[in-house]
């Protein structure tokens, strides 16, 4: 399962043995404990943090990541049966070997790897390394740095650290007990730098060291800061060397105690794998026994990878490029991991089965518990609408004598009122019949009357349609001809930026040839037809006389092209003639070159004196240069700005402009059509009074007659 995997792998994406044999009794014999994390504290941040589960070793993350993703996982791996939920906490923890073996394992990676993690110091502008000062105390220096006899003592010891851990080598200065003795600025910021990154590996020295020394300083809270000054840091030689050399001891002490803790850590991450397996072996209950076991197996897998990588590192190291047992020892490992993986498998299938039957049941059990729910449901719902409905019934039955009794009275009365209109009615007909009057005449005048209504009412729709059509008409030729105007508008355009395109080439265009004018009084009325007489002469049309124009445009612009093109062939075989000469030039060149070669060899050894001459002055012309360029920008960006401040502005009055000719428009049509409804409705208004006092007139002479 795992050997392709590791066939194709090789040395640098596989994963090695965690067992405890011979060939893993200690990780920092071949890999900087350094490397795991940064060991300064940061004020400004808690060294707890939450650690969320399932880190996928699928995720591209580098050799640093996977190695504190390990120790992380290691430290947790001991709290779990004291936690009570998924979340978990951890705390970075630094350790190391004891002083004699951290001197000979520290020394395989250089410092170029040591910077390939980041810093836990966050970096700052202004100095300020540590957000929190430390207490002002002012603390004295117990030690005796003015005695010979002491400085010799601890001269030898950091003298001894660093070259047990190559300083000289990772470096490449140059280091005796005489440079201990008798310091440079350049040695003391070389042994600074090189003590300093050892603690912390992944901090980026941003600035002159003199100007950083004291805040770092700050910021491992060295007890005796307060005896150094940041004037004494530019020039450390002198009466104040003894100082700098007791610090210096100081991060020697430092560095050995940080040696110690890392190989205790390592140590007892190696002794945690033979837990880790006995703790797989045991069933899982839960979920939180699941992602406990999910979490062991990520764990397994990152130490496997970490082990396999810094053997064969260490083989490459010393030489040997056979990495075959390194493969052998790392494909049983990755088999028992494949045994555990199928057991645990087996064990999940098994329990799934007998879920997977309880939740059948279950399922069974909650479908008559369902169909029963809703019976009981209906139940209960009908038994409240019929209780509704008796209850309904037994409020009406209070009520009904109440409304026999109304129904009774308003019978009566309406006997009565029949009676009474029935009587009136013969009264009626007795007077109609004094005065010759028939009922079928009335008849016949109330359907005259219903007739005429009916007819007013269908002309005064008719006219209403009429002048809805009118004013339809009337917005589509207004559309119209707008659409007409920014058809010519863009066309007029379009001719003008081609005349100046062609006028950067010579070319003259006449433009009254290709203009299309409208006439300046035309206007829209409703009586009149727009025709292409009333628009132009008798003698322009589009189609016909634009038309040709344009086509004679265009031939005139293939001609010129085919000249363009004779002129470019004769320019390539001229430009191939003078390629030919440069390459015979070139031939020239070369030879001169070499010659050239021998001289430059003698000038470059005069050159380098004065380069160095020349670095200051040219640093200097850098500084002026940037600031230049930097004044530079800000005016361009300025200037940019203001352009598009003024473009902004036009912008906006033309829109505005553009707003206020829209809403004049619509004002005079609203104008416009509010007289027409007045007038049209004072129109109808006067008809049918006219209308409806001649048919009373006729009304009254015939009752007269």
């Amino acid at each position: 399962m795992f050997k392709k995997d590791i066939n194709h792998g090789g040395a640098s994406t596989s994963a090695g043995a965690s067992g405890g044999g011979p060939a893993h009794n200690h990780v920092l014999n071949s890999l900087n404990p350094q490397m795991f994390t940064s060991q300064i504290p940061v004020p400004s941040s808690s060294t707890n943090s939450n650690l969320k589960r399932r880190s996928s070793l699928s995720n591209n993350m580098g050799l640093t990541d996977m190695i504190n993703k390990s120790i992380v996982k290691n430290n947790l791996s001991s709290k779990y049966n004291n936690l009570d939920n998924s979340r978990k906490k951890f705390r970075t923890t630094v350790s190391g070997a004891d002083y004699s073996n951290s001197i000979n394992d520290k020394n395989i990676m250089g410092n170029s790897q040591l910077s390939q993690r980041h810093s836990m110091i966050p970096y700052s502008t202004n100095a300020n390394v540590n957000s929190n000062p430390t207490p002002n105390i002012a603390n004295r220096d117990p030690r005796p740095l003015r005695d010979k006899n002491f400085q010799n003592a601890i001269q030898q010891e950091i003298y001894d650290y660093l070259i047990q851990n190559k300083f000289d080598i990772e470096v490449n200065y140059p280091i005796t007990i005489k440079s201990l003795k008798q310091p440079t600025q350049k040695g003391f910021i070389y042994m600074f730098k090189w003590l300093y990154s050892r603690l912390d590996p992944g901090y980026q020295f941003t600035k002159s060291i003199e100007q950083e020394v004291y805040q770092l300083l700050r910021t491992l809270q060295y007890p005796y800061l307060e005896t150094i000054n940041k004037s004494q840091i530019s020039a450390v030689g002198g009466n104040s060397w003894h100082k700098f050399l007791g610090m210096l001891h100081w991060l020697v002490k430092i560095n050995i105690k940080l040696d110690r803790s890392l190989n205790r850590v390592d140590q007892s991450l190696l002794n945690q794998n033979t837990q880790d397996v006995t703790i797989l072996n045991y069933p899982v209950q839960n979920q939180e026994d699941q992602d406990k076991k999910q979490d062991k197996y990520e764990v397994m897998i990152e130490q496997l990878c970490i082990n396999y990588i810094t053997d064969c590192y260490k083989n490459y190291l010393k030489g040997n490029e056979n990495f075959k047992p390194i493969k052998d020892e790392l494909y049983q490992e990755f088999v028992k991991l494949e045994n555990i993986f199928q057991a645990d498998i087996k064990n999940l299938d098994n329990l799934n089965e007998k879920f997977s039957i309880k939740c059948n049941e279950l399922a069974k059990n909650f479908e008559q518990l369902k169909l029963s729910r809703e019976k009981f449901n209906a139940l209960q719902n009908d038994l409240i609408k019929f209780q509704n409905y008796v209850n309904i019934m037994e409020n009406k039955s209070i009520e009904w004598p109440i409304k026999l009794d109304k129904m009774k009275s308003e019978s009566v009365t309406k006997h009565s009122e029949i009676e009474q209109i029935g009587a009136d009615i013969e009264k009626l007909n007795e007077t109609l019949s004094n005065r010759n009057i028939s009922i079928d005449e009335i008849e016949n005048k109330n359907q005259e009357k219903e007739n005429l209504t009916k007819s007013l009412d269908s002309n005064s729709d008719k006219m209403d349609k009429l002048v809805s059509s009118i004013k339809t008409l009337k917005i589509e030729l207004e559309g119209i001809y707008k659409a007409l105007l920014d058809t010519l508008r863009q066309y007029n355009l379009s001719l003008d930026n081609l005349i100046n395109e062609r006028s950067r080439l010579d070319h003259k265009i006449n433009r009254p040839l290709f203009v299309i004018e409208l006439p300046k009084n035309l206007s829209i009325n409703g009586d009149m037809s727009i025709t292409n007489e009333t628009l132009f002469d008798n003698n322009f049309t589009i189609g016909s006389t634009i038309k040709a124009n344009i086509n004679s445009l265009n031939n005139e612009i293939i001609e010129r092209i085919r000249e363009i093109e004779k002129n470019n062939g004769e320019l390539e075989h001229q430009l191939i003639s003078l390629k030919e000469e440069v390459m015979d030039k070139n031939r020239t060149i070369e030879k001169i070159e070499l010659q050239l070669s021998e001289v430059n060899s003698e000038y470059e050894l005069n050159k380098q004196e004065s380069d160095s001459k020349l670095l200051s002055q040219e640093i200097e012309i850098e500084k002026i240069e940037r600031k230049i360029n930097d004044s530079n920008r800000i005016t361009k960006e300025k200037l940019s700005e203001a352009e598009q401040l003024i473009k902004s502005t036009k912008l906006k009055h033309e829109e505005s402009q553009l707003e206020i000719d829209r809403q004049r428009a619509s004002l005079n049509k609203k104008v416009i059509e509010i007289i027409e409804f007045s007038s049209n409705f004072k129109i109808n208004i006067q008809n049918k009074i006219d209308s409806t006092e001649t048919l009373v007139i006729d009304e009254i002479n015939n009752l007269k007659l």
